[in-house]
C-alpha cells in the first residue's frame, strides 16, 4: 500500500534454497536455536515459500535460488536486474562476484538422505523446491504455474490444522517446563534453608 500511495513500482526478489539443506543447516545450528523436528523445519520452509508467493502475486518477482547464485552470481544478478528493471555497473557487479560471494557456504550438500523417514512433508517440499527451481532458472514462466501454487496451498491448508495443534502443545510443554524448573529452585533454595 505504500509503494501504490508513492506510486513506486514494487519488484520482489525471492530467496529459493533447497528445503533439505535448509533442515540440514537448522540441524547444525540447534546448539544456538534449540533442538527443531525435522518435520517442522520442512512444514516452516513449505509455509515461508507459500507466503512469499502469495504475498507478491501480482507484482514483478523473481525467485533467485542460493546454490544458483553461488555457481553464476552475474547471471542471477542479470536475471535479478532485468526483472526488477535495474541497470547494471559492470565494475561493480565484477567486484560482488569477485569479493562478495563465497562458494565455500554451501555446506550441506550430499546429506539428503538422512532425512527419508521424514515421508510426506518431505516429498511435499521437494517437490515444491523441484518446481520453484525449474522457475529460478527460467525453464518455466512462474504465471503458468498457478495451479501447482493453488495445489500446494490447498495441501498446507489440510495439515494446518494439525500444525498449529502441535504448535500449541509445544508451547505448552515449555511453559510446563518453566514452571518446574522455577518449582525445583525453590525448592533448592527451601533445602538450602532448612540446611542453615
Amino acid at each position: 500500500k505504500v509503494f501504490e500511495e508513492c506510486n513506486v513500482k514494487a519488484c520482489f526478489v525471492i530467496a529459493l534454497r533447497n528445503p533439505l539443506n535448509v533442515v540440514a543447516s537448522i540441524e547444525a545450528a540447534q546448539e544456538i536455536i534449540g533442538k527443531q523436528d525435522h518435520q517442522k523445519s520442512f512444514w516452516i520452509w513449505i509455509s515461508y515459500m507459500l507466503s512469499a508467493l502469495e504475498q507478491t502475486e501480482g507484482y514483478e518477482r523473481v525467485l533467485v535460488d542460493y546454490d544458483e547464485l553461488l555457481k553464476d552470481p552475474a547471471r542471477e544478478i542479470e536475471r535479478t536486474a532485468h526483472a526488477c528493471q535495474l541497470e547494471i555497473i559492470d565494475e561493480r557487479l565484477q567486484t560482488y562476484c569477485d569479493d562478495f560471494i563465497d562458494r565455500s557456504l554451501c555446506h550441506f550438500h550430499g546429506e539428503q538422505d538422512r532425512f527419508l523417514e521424514d515421508g510426506f512433508c518431505r516429498a511435499f517440499a521437494v517437490g515444491m523446491y523441484e518446481t520453484l527451481l525449474s522457475l529460478a532458472k527460467d525453464l518455466v514462466d512462474l504465471k503458468k504455474k498457478k495451479s501447482s501454487l493453488e495445489k500446494w496451498r490447498e495441501q498446507f491448508l489440510l495439515a494446518e490444522p494439525l500444525l498449529v495443534l502441535v504448535e500449541k502443545g509445544e508451547y505448552e510443554v515449555k511453559k510446563i517446563q518453566a514452571t518446574l524448573q522455577e518449582r525445583e529452585q525453590i525448592i533448592t533454595s527451601l533445602h538450602a534453608k532448612v540446611n542453615e
